[in-house]
């Protein structure tokens, strides 16, 4: 019985191993993926002007106030497939939450021959390109201004301005076979040639496994014929067991010899 559950449960992973791995495989054969990675978001007041005396500092004839923030952050194609323009259905654009707004921006930095546009449209940066190619990227410096009715020692602190920014970034799109726009700290790295190694030994294991008991029980099936001996008059179930050529045991389902036949 417990061998037979045995071969059933490696029957049952051998089958879901090869789902798995054919769904893997198909997955990876064309992923369209963006990744947002963000370097960094500064408040210019907090980081230049408030730590050093008899300092100030203008933007557009205006001082910088605690309300201006600096965001820098890189676009990275790491899926495995090309983004041509002919997949791009809407462009994709970066919004703001509330209460923030663009002062300025620009990339700064990009894969060679990438040529990426940026335009503003209301409180969104759209990016166009005609074709953003497997790991390539460009990079963004924003200037972001925080705006709002509280009084000023009403309004969150700079970490909290910082972090609600980060937070609320949000990315729209319509591109072809692209759910969503990650957002990572650090490029997104593939699995280690070691684990990978490793995380293949350990299915290879359990196919193994798997195969054994199934190919022991399905198809080289271990049985055991018990027979009706009469024995002194006394009805025996028993099987034969040759124990070398000249002897031949009676065994009971115990396994206890019952009779022992010798033709020596």
């Amino acid at each position: 019985m417990i061998n037979n559950i045995l071969a059933a449960v490696g029957v049952i992973i051998t089958i879901i191993i090869g789902i798995i791995g054919v769904k893997y495989t198909l997955k990876q054969k064309n992923k369209t993926q963006l990744t947002f990675l963000k370097h960094s978001c500064i408040s210019l007041f907090k980081a230049i002007v408030k730590n050093l005396d008899d300092i100030e500092i203008k933007y557009q004839g205006n001082i910088i106030g605690e309300n201006l923030i600096l965001l820098k952050g890189t676009i990275f194609n790491n899926g495995n497939a090309d983004i041509d323009k002919a997949i791009v259905h809407k462009p994709l654009t970066l919004t703001l939450p509330d209460n923030y707004s663009w002062i300025n921006y620009k990339v700064i930095d990009s894969s060679d021959g990438l040529v990426v546009n940026v335009k503003k449209v209301e409180n969104s940066l759209q990016f166009n390109w005609d074709l953003l190619k497997e790991r390539e990227f460009f990079s963004i410096d924003c200037l972001i201004e925080f705006n709002s009715d509280k009084k000023d020692d009403e309004i969150d602190t700079e970490i909290d301005l910082r972090r609600n920014l980060l937070n609320n970034l949000e990315f729209k799109h319509r591109i072809t076979n692209l759910k969503s726009v990650n957002s990572e700290e650090s490029v997104p790295s593939p699995m280690p040639i070691g684990g990978l190694l490793f995380f293949s030994l350990i299915l290879l294991s359990i196919v193994y496994v798997g195969f054994y008991f199934s190919a022991g029980q399905f198809v080289f099936p271990k049985y055991e014929i018990y027979q009706e001996v009469l024995i002194d008059s006394t009805l025996n179930i028993a099987k034969l067991k040759a124990t070398d050529d000249k002897t031949i045991e009676l065994v009971n389902q115990k396994g206890n010899n019952i009779l022992i036949l010798d033709a020596s």
